[in-house]
């Protein structure tokens, strides 16, 4: 059974913070109790997730990109109603001009994808979405297939 032990210093990463929280198994010369409590801040970007079968795509951690044979389908979502998503296909940042996603996306190419949350006219959030890259051939030993 594992110890329990205290945190130091307040750690930021991926999104999770540790605190101390716990301090009746601490060691440490002064004892520390606390509570974290995050607040949402500013506009989510706009969600870019895969819809094609898992057979058809694979996608590398490390670069942060996708490879698929054939054709993908992509889509989009914001949590919240009242923003559009607006998006590119090569590699430009979205403005108030560009295309207003409306539904899925067939990609038949390689194609870098961006995508921005726009509200009343005003960019309020912009998501750097992946490279999708057509291959011949997927190679599923750089990354996890159908993720």
């Amino acid at each position: 059974m594992a110890t329990l032990r205290c945190w130091i210093n307040v750690i930021a990463a991926g999104g999770i913070v540790l605190a101390p929280d716990d301090s009746r198994a601490c060691r440490c010369a002064y004892q520390n109790q606390a509570s974290v409590a995050l607040k949402e801040y500013g506009e989510r970007p706009p969600r870019v997730t895969v819809a094609s079968e898992p057979a058809n795509y694979a996608y590398d951690i490390a670069r942060r990109s996708y490879s698929f044979v054939g054709k993908l389908i992509i889509e989009m979502s914001h949590p919240k109603d009242d923003v559009e998503t607006r998006y590119t296909l090569d590699d430009s940042y979205p403005t108030v001009g560009s295309a207003l996603y409306t539904g899925p996306i067939t990609l038949t190419e390689t194609t870098p994808v961006r995508a921005s949350a726009f509200r009343n006219g005003r960019k309020v959030a912009v998501r750097d979405g992946p490279i999708f890259t057509k291959v011949r051939k997927l190679d599923t030993t750089t990354g996890k297939k159908g993720q």
